[in-house]
């Protein structure tokens, strides 16, 4: 056991070794530093110059079509750009919006939409750290580890150690990039090609079909074999948004509401979203409910739009399919033209 304790301090030592050589050396690493579809997205936003600019998860990636959006928006003369990254969450998000702030002179902003995402007590954390500039911060690793060792042991503190650790390692040296040269699997190159294939027109949109290669990938499988996994999607979320109670994450709050000012600023409103499908819970709910009026979009409406959250329409049980995508972007357009009429 001792053994094991010294092994994983050293580990944290080393990460935190590196991280204060990048903090060092790495005074201000581009938005897309280790990692390759952000890079490929911001080399297509900053040709494109959108006016309009979705930020989130793969909710926001998977669902936000601006070649859809865009027409249906035509009065307010839209151009519009999907930044979304599956898997990422709030500090990412707010890391992108601030680098869009920093660059808007040569980009001509007037939108930003950002996923309010679903988050736990590292992402709180992480909320109030806003001088770390990359997705997952060390101190989410610590965190992690401390949170894992009291709760599930010192396996499972390790466990989330080397995964975290490592992950954090590969974002801030680029490891996808660099090792491209040394083993094919990651040959980042191809891999760009394809992120190209999928989006041709550059517009940061990809959307995936369950039907791969000829075969029905897992997750559409389950979700064909029990439909009823998306009543439980639309329940969760129902059951949420009736409640308001207590202020569950005041520092998300203040950093969500900072982050407006912030843009207000720039002369770009910014406004906090809930996609659809966005499994959320009261904790982000009574964030959303207390960002001013003018300021926040609710997507996730399935009491005005139950077709989007059906099988006919649904890629897995949190996105929607293409079809879905073209259905969804005709709510999307009208709800965007409420809110700013507020």
């Amino acid at each position: 056991m001792r053994t094991l304790t010294l092994k994983l301090l050293a580990l944290f030592l080393v990460i935190t070794g590196l991280s204060i050589f990048t903090r060092v050396v790495v005074i201000n690493p581009p938005p897309g530093w280790g990692e390759p579809r952000t890079a490929l997205k911001w080399e297509q936003l900053l040709e494109l110059k959108p006016n309009l600019v979705f930020i989130g998860s793969s909710r926001v990636n998977n669902h936000f079509d601006p070649e859809s959006i865009d027409p249906l928006l035509e009065s307010e003369e839209i151009r519009s750009y999907n930044l979304g990254l599956p898997a990422s969450g709030l500090s990412w998000s707010s890391y992108q919006v601030q680098e869009l702030l920093s660059r808007n002179d040569e980009i001509g902003i007037h939108f930003i939409l950002v996923e309010i995402a679903p988050f736990d007590t590292v992402a709180q954390n992480r909320m109030n750290n806003p001088g770390s500039r990359y997705w997952m911060s060390l101190w989410d690793v610590r965190d992690a580890v401390v949170s894992n060792y009291h709760t599930q042991g010192i396996k499972s503190s390790a466990a989330t150690l080397g995964r975290n650790g490592s992950a954090y390692l590969r974002k801030v040296y680029n490891v996808e990039l660099l090792s491209s040269q040394f083993h094919r699997k990651y040959k980042t190159p191809t891999f760009l090609s394809q992120l190209r294939d999928w989006d041709p027109n550059g517009r940061g949109f990809f959307s995936p079909e369950p039907l791969q290669d000829g075969k029905l990938i897992k997750s559409y499988e389950a979700l064909r074999d029990d439909p009823s996994l998306l009543d439980e999607v639309v329940s969760a979320a129902q059951a949420s948004s009736e409640q308001d109670g207590e202020l569950a994450y005041p520092a998300v709050l203040d950093r969500c509401i900072n982050l407006i000012h912030q843009a207000e600023s720039a002369n770009i409103r910014l406004i906090w979203m809930l996609p659809p499908r966005s499994k959320v819970n009261t904790g982000i709910y009574s964030v959303y409910n207390r960002l001013p009026e003018e300021n926040r979009i609710d997507l996730d409406r399935a009491d005005l739009h139950p077709e989007l959250y059906t099988l006919r329409y649904s890629f897995d049980v949190g996105h929607m399919n293409r079809e879905g995508v073209k259905l969804f972007s005709r709510f999307f357009a009208d709800s965007f033209l409420q809110t700013l009429a507020r």
